[in-house]
């Protein structure tokens, strides 16, 4: 198996049938070396030989990321060769003559029940019933380090222990507050008021629109763990072009909320 992604992402101009289970295999010669693809919608290969079975009334117009088209002549069955001797069935493959690499869908296999996890440095390629299909070692296609569990993402404290996964954005919301200059603001037990109705104001004072701007989209990535604050941030959005000083007061009290 490689983890080499194909020369270019694709999908197929026609309604399918939903397709069947798939695995990766690597074997001595090419042609039955088979890349993942993250954004490839069906199997193919270009290879006529590798097919147990083949559908050659089955006709599609296959699209490339870079805007060109290819014919799929037909769809069947793959068998392939694991390392451990054992053969398996890739199903529902797209014959496409001109196709030089052989594509796996990791979308595809992933919609038949197929659960692709990478971990330790290692691709590993599983079903629920049958167990490990295929794994590969990633450090030998990419230069990796072993970071350990996350603790941090832009915006987020991850806490990972044996009750689950805990996401905060706490010191997110603080360093928005420092940023605006409203750590110190009196607060307030509501993001909105119940009675506000905000409408475009063609009258009202014209504040700045770049400032308004980083406000809202601000809090806008803080809706991420606080739902609470997601309809008024909804609400203030809509006002971006052109804001005014009723629709400023609105942002600032969800500031003052925090």
């Amino acid at each position: 198996m490689s983890t080499k992604r194909g020369e270019s992402s694709n999908f197929v101009e026609q309604n399918e049938e939903e397709t069947s289970l798939l695995l990766v295999t690597k074997k001595e010669i090419i042609r039955n070396k088979w890349y993942l693809d993250t954004e490839c919608n069906n199997h193919m290969t270009g290879v006529k030989e590798a097919f147990s079975t083949l559908d050659g009334t089955f006709i599609v117009k296959i699209r490339f990321g870079d805007d060109s088209k290819l014919p799929g002549m037909g769809k069947g069955q793959v068998k392939v060769q694991t390392k451990r001797n054992e053969v398996h069935i890739i199903s529902n493959v797209l014959y496409v003559p001109r196709l030089k690499t052989n594509l796996l869908s990791i979308g595809q296999s992933q919609e038949e029940g197929y659960e692709l996890n990478i971990k330790d440095g290692k691709c590993k390629i599983q079903d629920a019933n049958l167990g490990l299909f295929a794994q590969e070692s990633m450090m030998k296609e990419f230069d990796m380090s072993d970071l350990g569990r996350m603790q941090y993402f832009p915006g987020l404290v991850v806490v990972q222990s044996s009750a689950g996964f805990f996401v905060s954005q706490k010191k997110y919301a603080k360093d928005l507050l420092l940023k605006f200059q409203m750590e110190r603001c009196n607060r307030i037990c509501t993001p909105v008021d119940p009675s506000l109705k905000l409408d475009k104001d063609p009258e009202g004072q014209v504040v700045d629109e770049t400032y308004y701007k980083q406000l809202v989209g601000s809090l806008m990535y803080l809706t991420t763990t606080r739902p609470d604050i997601m309809y008024v941030v909804n609400l203030i959005s809509r006002y971006i072009d052109n804001p005014k000083q009723s629709q400023l007061l609105a942002v600032k009290r969800i500031l003052r909320y925090l």
